[in-house]
């Protein structure tokens, strides 16, 4: 996959690009203090097949070195059931955004002390399944929770650990708006 791009000029950074035998892709862009406005538009480049695009952000996110990962992906199997690997964030008052691919989707359950964002089915054909969920951290802390389905199939997912610009103890200081980018698609 090229450089997504957006209507505001925005230039995204790759933190990884995973790929499993099995034919998915994971791209995870972000942008740091990024323009960000209520009608932005989003490009895939590359001519992906059997693509899904999720677009999440948030304020409140350190201006620089705000993006930590772990990533894992499903080999040459099905399965019901994935963990990402363990992620501690450097900083108190992390936001774990824990997103993964599965061909037919929709997940079942995040892992515990996540929610769901987004929790999409595959579309046979156009889209691969596709969930985003989320969690504040207090204190840093080891994560790596375990991403159930209902029907076995191939799956790519990732840990994401984005870092608050501070944090008092008192409470999460982020919040959600435009920031970040996941990309997967189905290789040809």
């Amino acid at each position: 996959l090229d450089r997504p791009t957006d209507n505001l000029g925005n230039v995204y950074a790759s933190k990884f690009y995973g790929y499993s035998p099995t034919g998915l892709y994971l791209s995870y862009w972000y942008k740091e203090s990024p323009t960000v406005s209520s009608s932005m538009v989003f490009t895939l480049g590359g001519a992906p097949r059997y693509a899904t695009l999720a677009v999440d952000g948030w304020s409140g996110v350190a201006a620089s070195s705000a993006v930590e990962t772990t990533y894992t992906q499903n080999g040459n199997s099905s399965t019901t059931s994935l963990q990402p690997g363990s992620l501690t964030p450097v900083n108190d008052g992390a936001l774990l955004d824990f997103v993964a691919f599965q061909g037919d989707g929709p997940a079942s359950s995040a892992g515990s002390g996540f929610s769901f964002h987004l929790n999409a089915t595959g579309i046979p054909g156009t889209a691969v399944g596709l969930f985003t969920a989320e969690l504040i951290q207090g204190a840093a802390a080891a994560a790596n929770p375990t991403a159930t389905w209902a029907v076995a199939d191939h799956v790519i997912m990732a840990l994401v650990a984005i870092i608050p610009a501070s944090y008092s103890g008192g409470g999460a200081v982020l919040s959600r708006y435009y920031y970040n980018q996941h990309i997967a698609r189905m290789a040809a």
